[in-house]
């Protein structure tokens, strides 16, 4: 019979089978040392049975943890009960792992002693730091959209003041100007002086006017909701946008995509150029990149749209603004059931690949060929 039997059958527990097969892992703890322990704590502490019976508990602990899990042992022994522990482990692969230790004191050998029960809380305690990175980042997400909301609010703002009030107040005074001249001839006075031009050449003018007007409201409409998607759809959208910002940037652009037009919902449609926009814009401000590749292809499933730089790279997306953008595609991809992922581009730069169904769908991962 060897030692461990030798215990068990010491301890008088007559369900050696059940404990030796417990799910749960199972332990017993005395004057700092664990005396015993099952198969299945062993494997969620990631060390060796035989090397745990019989060693300190504390050197179960990670360095930051031996002083908390060590008053929590004194505590247990006074009789105390101050609830179960999370005890960090190194899983193999160098990752963190957790287990939550409980137990409760008896007397053993006519010495306190804590028997107790590990449970493996890796997936929970990892599914709620995901959760809240998650809400961390979408926090600072909704900030940057209360501040882009906010940033556009006060450009229309402007312009519309600037721009369009500026012409409106102007046209005002040409009309008035020119009502006066009519009153001047109706009722027979005197001219106006020779400076003051003709009716004709004011209402020239007042055309003129309108005119401007009418094409600052187009393009503050357009910075609004691009109406290039709506004329052209997305495919020629994309391409008008790509020859603009390369006349703008001097960033050489191609774009592949020679199929027809995409057949897709208005709001699958703006989300997908919405993404696009955010990537150039990346582009713009932070890759100091010398070429840009955009493809657009779909088959009867899945739509891709992919945006290649050959800038800097990753690193120059760690600045803030940059990773909220990132973020907020890959918000933008969500809400169209789809994925928007970001990384190093073959030769260099980044790649943003976007992968969302030609319409909604279940789970089943989405491939193109």
């Amino acid at each position: 019979m060897d030692e461990m039997e030798e215990f068990l059958n010491d301890y008088e527990i007559p369900f050696k089978g059940i404990v030796e097969q417990s799910v749960a892992g199972i332990y017993i703890l005395q004057d700092g040392r664990l005396q015993y322990v099952n198969e299945t704590f062993a494997a969620m502490c990631h060390v060796p049975r035989s090397l745990m019976t019989g060693e300190l508990v504390a050197n179960l602990a990670a360095p930051h943890q031996v002083d908390a899990l060590m008053e929590q042992y004194h505590r247990r022994i006074r009789g105390e009960r101050p609830g179960p522990f999370v005890l960090h482990t190194k899983r193999p692969d160098g990752s963190r792992g957790y287990v939550e230790i409980h137990g409760n004191t008896v007397q053993y050998r006519g010495k306190p002693a804590i028997v107790g029960v590990g449970l493996d809380v890796t997936d929970r305690i990892q599914k709620q730091e995901e959760l809240s990175k998650s809400r961390t980042q979408l926090r600072e997400l909704m900030m940057r959209l209360n501040s882009v909301r906010e940033r556009e609010r006060s450009t229309v703002a402007q312009e519309l003041h600037d721009v369009v009030g500026g012409m409106l107040t102007t046209i005002k005074f040409d009309i008035s100007r020119l009502g006066r001249r009519l009153e001047r001839q109706e009722r027979g006075e005197d001219p106006l002086p020779a400076n003051a031009g003709t009716a004709k050449e004011t209402t020239q003018q007042l055309l003129d006017l309108v005119q401007e007007s009418i094409e600052a409201v187009r393009r503050i409409a357009e910075g609004l909701r691009p109406g290039a998607l709506d004329h052209l759809g997305l495919q020629d959208a994309l391409a008008q946008d790509l020859n603009q910002f390369e006349a703008r940037y001097g960033i050489a652009c191609s774009f592949d995509c020679d199929r027809a037009p995409l057949p897709i919902s208005e709001s699958r449609e703006l989300g997908l150029y919405r993404i696009f926009q955010e990537a150039m814009t990346n582009i713009a401000r932070h890759a100091n990149a010398s070429a840009v590749d955009v493809t657009l292809k779909w088959n009867a499933s899945v739509i891709a749209l992919d945006v290649v730089d050959n800038g800097v790279g990753i690193a120059s997306v760690r600045s803030k603004g940059a990773h909220l953008g990132l973020l907020g595609m890959r918000e933008r991809a969500r809400d169209l059931k789809g994925t928007a992922e970001i990384g190093p581009g073959r030769a260099g730069g980044v790649r943003v690949s976007v992968r969302i169904p030609t319409t909604v769908v279940d789970d089943t991962p989405m491939e193109l060929e």
